[in-house]
């Protein structure tokens, strides 16, 4: 999947020369505050962020009747769907938050919304993924089911 770049290094140095690193902020303010440390250790260290983050699944499917699409991370519903209306089988189903836990996931469109998951979203890891995330994982499925034999 697709990580967001982080944000430039003079925004993270601005944020650090503001904030107390040792500070214990809670809730999303929490979250950025980890978010933004993090980011200064990365640049800090020299090691460049990742681009993609892998993403091992296993998509079952019961001959062309029924498709089950696992992943760690808690769906927007418009992703379930998209899934259940394109996908090959009579019944396609994503299955959020399997084989553990990462964040939400929200559609592209949520992110530009904003809101309490998009913010899980965005400033839950350093590498948090793109906002186009939705639209990749969406596709990925449909591409392995596509190539799934349910004969």
């Amino acid at each position: 999947l697709p990580v967001r770049p982080l944000p430039a290094k003079e925004e993270v140095d601005a944020y650090m020369s503001t904030h107390d690193r040792d500070a214990h902020y809670v809730n999303i303010t929490g979250l950025i505050h980890a978010y933004m440390c993090a980011a200064a250790d990365v640049y800090a260290s020299g090691n460049p962020l990742p681009t993609e983050k892998p993403l091992p699944v296993s998509v079952v499917t019961l001959g062309d009747a029924v498709s089950f699409c696992p992943v760690p991370y808690e769906l927007f519903s418009e992703i379930c769907l998209r899934i259940r209306r394109h996908g090959p089988c009579r019944h396609n189903l994503a299955l959020s938050i399997t084989n553990g836990f990462e964040a939400y996931l929200p559609t592209k469109d949520a992110v530009s919304r904003g809101g309490y998951e998009v913010d899980c979203f965005c400033y839950g890891n350093v590498a948090a993924l793109d906002d186009n995330t939705d639209t990749v994982l969406v596709q990925h499925f449909l591409r392995i089911l596509r190539a799934m034999d349910r004969t």
